[in-house]
């Protein structure tokens, strides 16, 4: 009776049944009956009883226990496909979202798959549960759940709509996906509820419908991706605006992502930095992977000069003369000396003429590519730095 009271009317009467439930328990009560005994309720789809009772039989084990988690047991007993989908939905919800238990999330996937494969004309029923697990652990489930939830128009609408609903908590959905889910996710939304199916802006007081909760998720995700600030976000939105050109505001949010990307990876020159860059205009600044390349460039060019206008020229250096019967012909070097020329000449600029100023220039023979350029930044503890 005292595990099975709700309190409904005042707060006063949780802390009294809290405190009956202790002693019980600390006399032998045995809580998995009793609350097998309200989960067998067949009371229709309200999980009331039941929910308050397990929260209710989570706190006072919570107190009770040190020495391990008990509601890792309890998670065990009623994440089972035995259950109700209400009651195993209570308890996720419970256990997952409230009380942070370790083996809930795992449990609840292997159900989620076991019901899927038993129950396929039934899939919506269990969009909160699988919403639940996502929402806290997205980071750990969502390549192995997601595909699940896309494979079927009734349970992808349910998840979705948790989703809509339930990721106000910062965004925490989206906070523990990768750029490249989050901008698949984005481009389900748009496929799914387009922003040109969206309602018209309602002011003033109302009820919020679904649809219109939906758009303003979706659009959420977008910004939240350019929010990002990073090169891959910038490139997961420009390959948005190819598959989604409709949608002519990822223009905008890419522009954002692209300025956040640039103020957050800019390494400003120092001021003796600057006075070598004026005193000797030939000298270059690198802080990325894009200048380095423009700067690799350049010397290339000036190889290229080298070997055609030098006097005399130097393109002889990559030819083999071969003298026979007083005859002379030539034949090209292989590849790989005309790769060490190549280094050779890159290291004459990158080390000793110290074309780039602010960072050593490594180049190196490579077995897939030719040549490997690649500087570093000596930093004031010796170490280097990419």
């Amino acid at each position: 009776m005292i595990l099975a009271f709700s309190p409904r009317s005042s707060a006063d009467h949780i802390p009294l049944q809290r405190e009956l439930l202790h002693d019980a328990f600390q006399h032998g009560f045995g809580w998995r009956h009793g609350l097998e005994l309200i989960a067998h309720q067949e009371d229709g789809p309200s999980t009331y009883h039941f929910s308050s009772a397990l929260k209710a039989t989570c706190d006072v084990l919570r107190e009770t226990h040190s020495a391990y988690d008990p509601l890792e047991e309890l998670a065990a007993i009623f994440i089972d496909v035995k259950w109700r989908v209400e009651v195993v939905e209570e308890t996720v919800r419970l256990l997952v979202d409230g009380y942070e238990v370790a083996n809930a999330s795992e449990l609840a996937v292997s159900w989620a798959k076991l019901y899927l494969n038993s129950h396929p004309d039934l899939k919506s029923r269990i969009s909160n549960t699988i919403g639940t697990v996502l929402l806290n652990h997205a980071d750990k489930h969502w390549d192995e759940l997601w595909p699940l939830v896309s494979d079927s128009d009734a349970l992808r609408h349910g998840v979705l709509s948790y989703f809509a609903w339930m990721d106000h908590r910062e965004k925490q959905l989206l906070s523990m996906l990768a750029v490249h889910q989050i901008a698949a996710l984005y481009a389900q939304l748009v496929a799914e509820f387009s922003p040109l199916d969206d309602p018209e802006d309602i002011r003033g007081v109302h009820q919020v419908t679904f649809r219109e909760s939906i758009g303003r998720w979706r659009d959420s995700v977008l910004r939240h991706l350019a929010s990002r600030g990073t090169w891959e976000a910038v490139e997961a939105l420009d390959r948005l605006q190819s598959q989604l050109p409709a949608v002519d505001w990822i223009v905008v949010e890419t522009e954002r992502a692209r300025e956040q990307a640039r103020l957050g990876t800019w390494t400003p020159p120092s001021g003796i930095e600057l006075m070598e860059i004026a005193r000797t205009p030939s000298r270059r600044f690198v802080s990325n992977a894009s200048q380095l390349l423009k700067v690799v460039l350049e010397s290339l060019e000036r190889l290229e000069q080298k070997l055609q206008a030098s006097e005399p020229p130097r393109a002889i250096d990559l030819w083999n003369e071969v003298r026979s019967n007083r005859k002379v012909t030539y034949d090209p070097k292989d590849e790989e000396r005309l790769s060490d020329y190549i280094k050779a000449h890159l290291d004459d600029e990158f080390r000793e003429d110290g074309v780039v100023i602010n960072r050593e220039v490594v180049n190196r023979r490579g077995e897939e590519t030719d040549i490997r350029v690649e500087t570093f930044v000596r930093l004031p503890n010796g170490h280097e730095s990419d």
